[in-house]
């Protein structure tokens, strides 16, 4: 949260317009951003790691609690491959601390945007059919409550057909959708300017 706080105030400093975006864990953040800062113009929030697709929304909290209770696990992201298959373009195992404290982020976001109308002016949350990580259900509720106060939010799917990976901007993983996933970026973060 310091961290992107401290962006949004030299993005401030640079232009006219701030427009935030992430994916996964910046997703969460770029949502919390969006609830919190009111001198953002645009957020646009791909795959928000703000609850696993697993666990239903009211069992969240408690399972991230007690995540943070027990030591720090490092898992593989593909077990059986290990590191054989390290991500160019990032870190080989992921932190069941990170993760749980990224939940309780995506938690706290939703707990405010129960009650207080978002800070950013335009807001895109984005989930995917595919994703095996993120729960859509708690990323709509988000959206929901939101709209609930009268912020103008709104929720893009991507195509199930497309079969896209959690991280859905990847051109390795994803590369045969390039040319389909990078222009409906373009679109959602300059809103069709």
């Amino acid at each position: 949260m310091a961290t992107a706080d401290e962006a949004v105030d030299i993005a401030d400093g640079l232009g006219d317009r701030v427009v935030v975006g992430g994916l996964s864990a910046g997703g969460v953040t770029a949502a919390w951003v969006a609830q919190n800062r009111p001198d953002v113009d645009r957020v646009i929030a791909l795959a928000p790691l703000a609850n696993l697709r697993p666990l239903p929304g009211w069992f969240t909290p408690q399972v991230a609690n007690a995540v943070l209770t027990v030591p720090d696990i490092e898992m593989w992201w593909d077990g059986q491959k290990q590191a054989s298959i390290p991500p160019d373009y990032g870190y080989p195992k992921l932190s069941t601390h990170a993760v749980a404290s990224l939940i309780r982020l995506g938690m706290a976001t939703l707990e405010q945007a129960r009650s207080h109308p978002a800070g950013a002016r335009h807001i895109v949350l984005t989930v995917n059919a595919n994703d095996g990580a993120v729960n859509p259900q708690t990323v709509e509720d988000i959206v929901t409550a939101w709209r609930a106060n009268g912020t103008d939010a709104t929720i893009y799917e991507w195509p199930a057909e497309w079969g896209l990976t959690h991280n859905m901007v990847d051109d390795v993983t994803n590369a045969d959708k390039f040319d389909e996933v990078y222009p409906v970026l373009i679109d959602l973060f300059t809103a069709g300017e």
